[in-house]
């Protein structure tokens, strides 16, 4: 992730590539309109699964479907992960006990580089997709 004996960051880091958000949503922009793109935040996912689904439904003209029965935590698990239903007779669907991002320990000097490299690209996707998602800056 980092070059010249940690002095820079390596922009061809396929972890720091993927997380320029602006450099990947220019390049769509270029064909498509903004208006033709649905921005969910993850964050509001989690704690509205239902609200974004109606969102995205209603973005893509369907029928609604989705109401508070098609979402549920399973029980005793703190993750943040929702479990999915088509009613309340359906056990659902939930993802394995294996799925999901497992954070590694990153020194703060590390995720502050990350923070100030990132802020100026961050800036110009919020103006992108006209969401400012208040990211830290450091």
């Amino acid at each position: 992730m980092f070059k010249n004996n940690y002095s820079q960051i390596r922009d061809e880091y396929i972890g720091v590539n993927k997380s320029s958000y602006a450099n990947h949503m220019q390049r769509w922009l270029d064909v498509f309109p903004l208006k033709q793109f649905l921005i969910i935040e993850c964050e509001k996912f989690v704690s509205d699964p239902t609200k974004e689904m109606q969102r995205f439904e209603e973005f893509l003209n369907l029928r609604p479907f989705f109401t508070g029965v098609n979402f549920y935590n399973r029980p005793n698990d703190k993750s943040s992960f929702v479990c999915g239903r088509r009613n309340l007779t359906d056990h659902g669907v939930c993802m394995g006990k294996s799925k999901g991002l497992k954070h590694p320990n990153v020194s703060l000097d590390v995720v502050s580089r990350l923070r100030k490299y990132f802020a100026r690209m961050n800036k110009v996707f919020y103006k992108q997709v006209k969401i400012n998602f208040n990211w830290p800056e450091n």
